[in-house]
């Protein structure tokens, strides 16, 4: 792909995760967010930022907090899968609102969108609740029908003492392959029945 002349490559121990920060704009650059498994390596993911990710409090670190955890958990699934998985090629998608910064002007743009990313940074409706958080969102209350998408707020990235890169493979299996939630959320909502 001729885009990849123009990505940020990151390596691991074991492994390359390539990211690729582009902004969506216009359609320049065809973006797939369908997610595939080719040679142990998950390629296709899209990560979007939300509009409503407040640009002067995240710009500055989130992109890197982006790059720093994915490889991160990329790495921590690699050996949890016993070499058998890992995050190959990562598409970051930056708002349109962002494109006033110098160090976004040079980037490739694209019309995917947040809505259609796999993984969003942002806050669900909720936001105040759920400022630190990360959750997969479901169509079915199925097992094994795959998440719609999954997201994350920018501030769960930078807590520490729970490793976001845990978290993003944890929420991985919830997302990929249906997995349920291993607690309840309400005390009426057990998922074991």
């Amino acid at each position: 792909m001729k885009l990849m002349t123009a990505v940020a490559t990151l390596f691991c121990t074991y492994l390359v995760l390539t990211i690729v920060v582009i902004q969506q704009y216009s359609k320049v650059v065809e973006v797939n967010a369908s997610i595939i498994l080719r040679n142990n390596g998950y390629e296709g993911i899209v990560i979007a930022i939300s509009e409503e990710v407040d640009q002067k409090i995240h710009s500055k670190t989130i992109i890197q907090d982006i790059k720093l955890h994915f490889t991160k958990a990329s790495n921590y699934l690699y050996h949890a899968t016993r070499q058998r998985a890992y995050f190959k090629d990562i598409t970051i998608v930056i708002p349109e609102s962002w494109k006033d910064f110098d160090k976004y002007n040079d980037l490739p743009t694209t019309d995917t969108s947040y809505n259609t990313a796999n993984i969003h940074i942002g806050y669900d409706k909720n936001k105040e609740a759920y400022l630190a958080t990360a959750y997969v969102a479901r169509m079915t209350n199925e097992c094994g029908v795959t998440g719609e998408y999954m997201l994350i707020s920018p501030e769960r990235l930078q807590i520490k003492s729970r490793p976001p890169w845990k978290m993003i493979v944890h929420e991985w299996g919830h997302l990929r392959y249906g997995v349920y939630d291993e607690y309840p959320i309400s005390k009426e909502e057990y998922v074991y029945k």
